[in-house]
């Protein structure tokens, strides 16, 4: 009788061990995946926020037409790729 209570209790703690493992990995993934979010979202914002600042700085010209400005947008662009490749 004795032997059969060990090894329930083994088999429960086990069982619980392995539940609080799962939980912990599943809110550390919820965790990385929200600071990815946010990441983004902070990284979009810094783009913007210097995209505005260069329009202030030139409001003579206008951004759909002027090439100057494309040229800004695409080399903009292929930085944040390169971030993407480092990162």
């Amino acid at each position: 009788m004795t032997r059969i209570r060990t090894q329930l209790s083994r088999w429960l703690a086990s069982r619980a061990e392995t539940k609080s493992r799962n939980i912990r990995r599943e809110l550390r993934d919820h965790a990385r995946l929200e600071h990815r979010a946010a990441a983004a979202a902070d990284k979009r914002a810094r783009g913007l926020r210097l995209y505005a600042a260069w329009l202030a700085a030139h409001p003579q010209t206008d951004p759909q037409t002027d090439p100057q400005t494309d040229a800004w947008i695409h080399a903009a662009a292929n930085e944040i790729r390169l971030e993407r490749k480092v990162a």
